[in-house]
């Protein structure tokens, strides 16, 4: 215990097992040096004599290492037979040496493993590691599952080890995964059902990696291959609903697409993607691919990407190698078949080849992902990825029409009351409207902030506050422009003293006139633009309370939270300026 935990044994449980073991004595005297003791803990008081007094134990005097799962069996022999074997300071000793990292932080390592960001040895605690033995190991993480079944994170850090070390023993990993994931006080645990996606994901991967190497066709292979994709990918859509913030289940989306059409491909005979998604047998793969790049626009749409997340997209991107001969095939399918999934691929492609930046898609194929998208919003079977991506291009074309946007978004919205999009983007356009709109215009004034309420009652946990559009003045209108579609960090500019994007941003990014109002500090005021609308501003040194009442221009970036104000200044004129 004192040679893998910095805390050392807690002092009432090392009393209970001194009373049972050794008459209430201690080893050594309580005063000695060799040890070192607080009020709640005790341990001994260097890693060396720690080393040196597990050797003098050890059953060839020295060879400690040896040892260690049979030290670890006692030791949890020992905290199984305490009285509060349960208790906090207990699983803390066992979560110490057995399991080291919060579920969580597991994820984040297996998923830095998958994309060459660390070493396999970090993935499990160090007493694991040195036990030296991969079934002794099991062994030890079994027992620990067996001694405290009711917490499922260690049988599904069991279900890891059974996955990612060899020689792995997918069978069981997927039957733990299964009981750990249905535990009672796990069914809202994001964490435990994407372990339980990722046993079907790697058994997927198994499978097709042995049938490439054994010479075997896709077809052998290809129903319970589709099963246990279902399976996974079904998983980390749940796990990615219960908690939004985390990205592992979008990332494990795409690697395991990836994984699928790049084994697949080969497996069917055929030299490239296009080739393979033709047959019409092929319709789910089409949808496979369609997850995968949605799940990236997700990613993308982020306020801030992740390493891994753009490793697992530049691994992506060489998944349809002649990506122009994808799209024809896809074209001459969608032309041929009244089908939602090939008009989603055929959007998809479309979208992976600009490597998801909108601004390079051409103007044609803007119009093909419109038109393809409003015939699936006009369908049964509609999805709310389908009103995403025809906004993202209508929105870039030239024959945009607001009122248009308004009406397909109020539509999205009584298709998905509860989703945070429609409502958000629902109240920016009814700002770029209200900009524009001749007199009277209390009426889009009151469509803005009833929109924003509702958007703040759908808004997830997270990123509230981020800026996800900014108010940009072009071709003598206004216009919400996303941040991803800028380049440059307008943000960023704005706090630095002589950014040299500054010019950029003053020449892009508009500035609307309002008064100052409720000056509470340099963190918080309010510019008030009119007929209720009301912008959050943050003055720093810029204004002061004597600058209430006075008129102010400011950027204007639109959060979930709200209308945001960015550099105020003070001004003559006033009105709205762009």
């Amino acid at each position: 215990m004192s040679l893998y935990s910095n805390d050392g044994f807690p002092v009432h449980e090392f009393r209970e097992l001194c009373t049972r073991f050794n008459g209430g004595r201690w080893p050594v005297s309580p005063d000695s040096l060799f040890l070192l003791s607080t009020a709640t803990h005790i341990k001994v008081s260097h890693a060396l004599l720690a080393e040196r007094a597990l050797g003098a134990l050890a059953r060839i005097r020295g060879q400690w290492r040896a040892d260690l799962p049979l030290f670890s069996g006692i030791l949890l022999g020992h905290l199984a037979s305490l009285q509060h074997k349960v208790s906090d300071r207990v699983q803390d000793i066992v979560q110490t040496l057995f399991i080291t990292r919060d579920i969580e932080s597991a994820l984040q390592a297996d998923a830095d493993v998958q994309v060459g960001g660390i070493p396999t040895q970090r993935r499990f605690s160090p007493l694991i590691n040195d036990l030296g033995n991969v079934a002794q190991a099991r062994t030890i993480l079994r027992r620990v599952v067996q001694q405290w079944p009711k917490e499922p994170h260690y049988g599904a850090h069991l279900v890891r080890h059974l996955l990612y070390e060899e020689p792995r023993e997918l069978g069981e990993a997927i039957e733990i995964a299964t009981q750990t994931e249905n535990a009672p006080q796990a069914s809202a645990d994001g964490a435990l059902i994407h372990v339980a996606g990722m046993a079907f994901r790697v058994r997927m991967e198994q499978r097709l990696r042995e049938a490439r190497s054994g010479g075997q066709k896709l077809n052998a292979i290809e129903d319970e291959t589709r099963a246990d994709f279902q399976q996974a990918i079904n998983r980390f859509a749940r796990a990615t609903d219960l908690k939004p913030s985390n990205e592992y289940g979008l990332v494990a989306t795409v690697q395991t697409v990836t994984a699928l059409l790049n084994f697949s491909t080969p497996l069917a005979g055929v030299k490239d993607l296009g080739s393979f998604l033709r047959e019409p047998s092929r319709r789910w793969y089409l949808d496979a691919l369609t997850l995968a790049e949605e799940s990236i626009e997700s990613l993308r749409n982020r306020p801030h990407s992740s390493i891994r997340a753009q490793k697992t997209i530049a691994e992506w991107n060489l998944v349809y190698g002649r990506i122009d001969k994808v799209i024809t095939d896809l074209r001459l399918l969608a032309s041929r078949y009244e089908d939602q999934g090939i008009r989603r691929a055929l959007c998809s492609a479309i979208i992976g080849r600009s490597k998801h930046n909108w601004n390079s898609i051409a103007p044609n194929d803007l119009q093909t992902i419109a038109l393809m998208m409003e015939r699936n919003i006009n369908e049964q079977g509609v999805r709310d990825a389908d009103i995403r991506r025809w906004l993202s291009a209508y929105r870039r074309m030239r024959t945009f029409d607001v009122n248009v946007v308004i009406e397909r978004l109020a539509d999205w919205h009584n298709l998905s009351p509860g989703a945070v999009d429609p409502t958000f983007y629902l109240y920016v356009f009814y700002v770029v409207r209200w900009l524009t709109a001749p007199a009277p215009r209390e009426g889009l004034a009151e469509q803005v902030n009833d929109w924003l309420k509702l958007c703040q009652k759908n808004r997830p946990l997270g990123e509230r506050t981020w800026s996800y559009e900014w108010l940009e003045y072009f071709g003598a209108r206004y216009r919400p422009v996303h941040f991803n579609d800028l380049d440059f960090d307008p943000s960023s500019v704005i706090r630095t003293h002589r950014h040299p994007d500054r010019k950029k941003l003053d020449a892009r990014l508009a500035r609307l006139t309002g008064i100052m109002r409720s000056y509470r500090g340099p963190q918080n005021a309010t510019l008030d633009l009119g007929q209720g609308l009301m912008v959050r501003l943050t003055p720093l040194d810029k204004l002061s309370k004597e600058d209430e009442g006075k008129q102010v221009s400011a950027f204007i970036s639109f959060s979930y939270d709200g209308i945001v104000g960015w550099d105020p200044a003070l001004t003559i004129t006033g009105g709205v300026s762009g």
